[in-house]
C-alpha cells in the first residue's frame, strides 16, 4: 500500500526540479511512496534528466504547457498513495520533512491538509500564509488605495502582518507549492479548478476544504526552502504580457464566489487605477523616460481589464 505519492508540476525548471527530487527521495527512506513529474512542455531538457537521473519516478509529459492547475490534477489523478504531497519544483525538502508532516497528518483526525513553513534561500522565513481574500482585497490590493493607505487594516488582515508563522495553528490559504492533502479530501470538495490557469487555483481549494469544514494546519516544524518564482519568472520573461493571466485568474474566482456583480466592482477600481498608471506611463514615455516595451505591457493589461 502506497503511503505517500508526492505531485510535482514542472515547466522549464530543470535544475531547481533535479535538486527538488534529491530532497524528495531523500525524505522517503522507510516510507511506501510514489513519486510523479508532471512536465508542461519543457524545452530545457527537464524531461531527458528525469529520465537518465530519477527512472523510478512517474514521468507524465504534456506537448505543451497547459498550466498549473491542469497538470497537478493529471498528477493527482493516478496517485496510489493515502496522502498526496503536492510541490513546486522550486522547493527543497528540509530533513525529515516528509515524515513528519505524514505523522502530524495522522495525529490529527480533522486535518484535512498540512502545510510547513517555507523559508528563503538565507534561511528567512516567507510569510505566504493568508486569510481569504473578501472583495475589500481585490480593491485595496496593487491599486491607489493601497498607495494611499499602505498600512490599511483589510491587507494586514489578509497577508496575517502580525503572525510570525512560529506556531502550530489552523490557517485557512497556505500555498500550494508544499501542501500534503488527504486524498480523500480531493473525493469530497473536488480537483482544482482548470478555469484558473496558474493562480488563485489553490485559493480556491483551500476555500472549498473549508467550506466542507475541514481543516487546514501548519506546521513551524517542518520546513522547505522556496526558491520562489522561477517558473513564473521564465514565464514572463517568456511573454511579458503573461501578468495578464493573474488577473484573469483572479477575476475567475472573484466571480465563482462573489458573483459577476463584485467583479465589476473591482474591474471599476481597476479601470480607474490603470487610467492613473497609464497617464504618468505616457508622460514618461513622451519624455523619453520610460521604455515602450513598458507602455505596451501596462495597455495589453488594461485590455484584459476591459474584457
Amino acid at each position: 500500500m502506497v503511503e505517500c505519492s508526492v505531485v510535482i508540476v514542472n515547466w522549464n525548471t530543470r535544475d531547481c526540479l533535479e535538486g527538488c527530487l534529491r530532497s524528495v527521495f531523500g525524505n522517503l527512506a522507510g516510507i511506501a511512496a510514489e513519486v510523479i513529474v508532471v512536465d508542461n512542455g519543457s524545452s530545457d531538457g527537464s524531461v531527458e534528466m528525469v529520465r537518465r537521473d530519477f527512472s523510478s519516478v512517474r514521468l507524465i509529459t504534456n506537448p505543451q504547457n497547459l498550466g498549473f492547475s491542469k497538470a497537478i490534477n493529471q498528477g493527482i489523478r493516478v496517485c496510489q498513495g493515502s496522502a498526496i504531497l503536492l510541490l513546486n519544483s522550486d522547493i527543497v525538502l528540509g530533513k525529515q520533512a516528509v515524515p513528519l508532516m505524514l505523522r502530524i497528518l495522522q495525529q490529527h483526525a480533522q486535518a484535512a491538509a498540512l502545510a510547513c513553513q517555507l523559508r528563503n534561500p538565507d534561511n528567512s522565513v516567507q510569510f505566504f500564509c493568508r486569510r481569504f481574500p473578501v472583495l475589500l482585497t481585490a480593491l485595496f490590493q496593487n491599486t491607489f488605495l493601497e498607495r494611499l493607505f499602505p498600512r490599511n487594516r483589510v491587507l494586514d488582515a489578509y497577508y496575517m502582518r502580525q503572525w510570525q508563522h512560529d506556531d502550530f495553528r489552523v490557517v485557512e490559504q497556505p500555498p500550494a507549492c508544499c501542501l500534503l492533502v488527504r486524498k480523500g479530501i480531493f473525493d469530497k470538495v473536488g480537483l482544482f479548478d482548470e478555469r484558473m490557469f496558474l493562480f488563485f487555483s489553490d485559493v480556491d481549494l483551500c476555500l472549498r476544504i473549508k467550506q466542507a469544514r475541514y481543516s487546514i494546519y501548519f506546521s513551524p516544524h517542518v520546513q522547505a526552502v522556496h526558491y520562489h518564482g522561477v517558473a513564473t519568472r521564465r514565464l514572463l520573461a517568456a511573454d511579458p504580457g503573461a501578468e495578464r493571466i493573474w488577473h484573469k485568474d483572479r477575476f475567475t474566482y472573484y466571480r465563482k464566489h462573489f458573483g459577476f456583480a463584485a467583479v465589476l466592482c473591482i474591474k471599476a477600481v481597476m479601470i480607474l487605477d490603470f487610467s492613473l498608471r497609464l497617464a504618468e506611463s505616457l508622460r514618461l514615455r513622451l519624455q523619453g523616460k520610460l521604455p515602450a516595451g513598458t507602455l505596451r505591457r501596462q495597455c495589453a493589461l488594461f485590455t484584459v481589464i476591459l474584457s
